[in-house]
């Protein structure tokens, strides 16, 4: 197959197609989420784990079960009926798989994180603006892309 589509084989497709070089550079929170009984890329994925653990603002999920880009889950009995809203959100018929789940969970805590930054930046100028010492510098608010991950570890 590789061939057919511009590649000498599955080696240069692969080289080709991996993130692994590129995952070093990523600079926004990163959520990589991975199973271990996924035929394709698991085993290569194990190998070059430390390139994604090397950066702080990749998050590393690694389950049991998935397969390739196969998180679904079956839904239980009655789950739309019951769980009202925020059931539909979890899952059910037609419904969200658990991994779309942690990946919108993991955009609220960026989100959530983004907000509270924010209120302490203006907290820090306004204390400056009023007399109030601590520069913007000098605040716990500032925080680089890098202390992002342990604070959205924190809200999950």
């Amino acid at each position: 197959y590789a061939p057919r589509i511009g590649f000498a084989d599955g080696e240069e497709y692969w080289w080709d197609s991996s993130s692994h070089r590129y995952v070093g550079n990523v600079s926004v929170p990163l959520l990589k989420i991975s199973a271990q009984d996924d035929f394709l890329v698991f085993g290569a994925f194990r190998k070059k784990l430390n390139h994604c653990l090397e950066n702080p603002n990749v998050v590393v999920v690694k389950t049991r079960c998935g397969g390739h880009l196969g998180w679904q889950e079956s839904p239980p009995p009655n789950a739309g009926k019951a769980a009202g809203a925020a059931g539909k959100r979890r899952s059910g018929a037609g419904m969200s798989s658990w991994s779309d789940v942690a990946v919108a969970d993991f955009i609220e805590a960026l989100l959530q994180i983004r907000e509270e930054d924010r209120r302490e930046r203006r907290r820090t100028v306004m204390g400056e603006e009023d007399g109030g010492g601590g520069g913007v510098g000098s605040g716990s608010g500032g925080g680089g892309r890098a202390e992002a991950v342990p604070k959205i570890l924190s809200k999950l």
